[in-house]
């Protein structure tokens, strides 16, 4: 009954009398051109000053959802996995917004951000998500919302274990990943993982932008294995990736409690015989690992 009354709200002669394809696409775009506008030295500055910067979660998750649904509907889910890669690069990275409940968690139990700069980052990213599905029905025909249907016990938990396991690897390759390289490789490493794990298993990995599936589609499980599919499998795999990366890039003497500050978004590295010396963009000194 709720997907009735929203879908009668905002579907129907609003969108058919404004919008067609072509548009839809041609509008969704326009989200794309502050990205490339500021996607240089200006955004990274203002990353770099204060990891918080709720706006870039918040429209950047508006961002991805409209333009990645619009082009997956009207040019093919390969195109869209493309424009997935460039708007990691374009966006994500430079701007240092996670954009994903999981990679927030991640952050925060590896110690770069606070528990407090977490919930607010995964709150902002819900709302974009939520925002996203006000404004997508507008645009494009979005198809009857599925109904709940009898469980398939093992499909089900076939579909929690590949979630686990996808959102257990994505965290734990990325962090290492930015860990361990500057930017711009690290970038094309993580796009390069993420677009291999959508592939090859199907999974989310991506908490919010399944809540915007969830109202605009609807869903054959009950709210209840929803939320465990989407909800505790992708928080759980976040939880032991991010674990894991942390024990391997620290050692268990890096689990001494959360940061008293949020650190930078990300770390240039420099090899050199006895080490590696990792620099803050920020600062001009560097601090040597041994």
């Amino acid at each position: 009954m709720i997907h009735g009354k929203f879908r009668a709200i905002w579907a129907g002669r609003l969108r058919d009398e404004i919008m067609d394809g072509p548009t839809a696409v041609a509008i969704g775009f326009g989200w794309l051109l502050p990205a490339v506008l500021f996607s240089s030295s200006t955004l990274r500055a203002a990353a770099l000053s204060s990891p918080l910067k709720l706006q870039h979660e918040f429209f950047g998750k508006i961002l991805f959802t409209i333009l990645l649904t619009l082009v997956q509907k009207f040019f093919g889910f390969n195109a869209m996995l493309t424009l997935l890669g460039l708007l990691i690069m374009l966006y994500a990275f430079p701007s240092g917004a996670h954009l994903n409940p999981i990679i927030s968690l991640s952050a925060y139990l590896c110690g770069n951000i606070t528990f407090n700069t977490m919930v607010l980052k995964m709150l902002t990213q819900v709302a974009g998500a939520l925002a996203s599905a006000v404004v997508l029905p507008v645009m494009i025909d979005i198809p009857p919302p599925q109904q709940e249907t009898d469980l398939d016990i093992n499909a089900f938990l076939l579909a929690c274990k590949i979630e686990l396991i996808a959102s257990t690897i994505n965290v734990n390759l990325t962090e290492i990943i930015c860990a361990r390289f500057s930017m711009r490789p690290a970038s094309v490493l993580v796009v390069g993982l993420v677009i291999m794990l959508i592939v090859q298993t199907g999974a989310n990995m991506d908490p919010s932008g399944a809540i915007t599936n969830y109202i605009l589609y609807g869903t054959k499980l009950s709210p209840k294995h929803f939320l465990c599919q989407f909800g505790l499998a992708s928080f759980l795999g976040s939880a032991l990736g991010a674990i894991a990366a942390r024990s391997y890039l620290h050692g268990f003497d890096g689990f001494k409690g959360p940061p008293s500050t949020d650190a930078p978004p990300m770390q240039a590295e420099t090899p050199t015989k006895k080490g590696v010396v990792y620099s803050s963009p920020s600062k001009s000194k560097s601090k040597k690992v041994d």
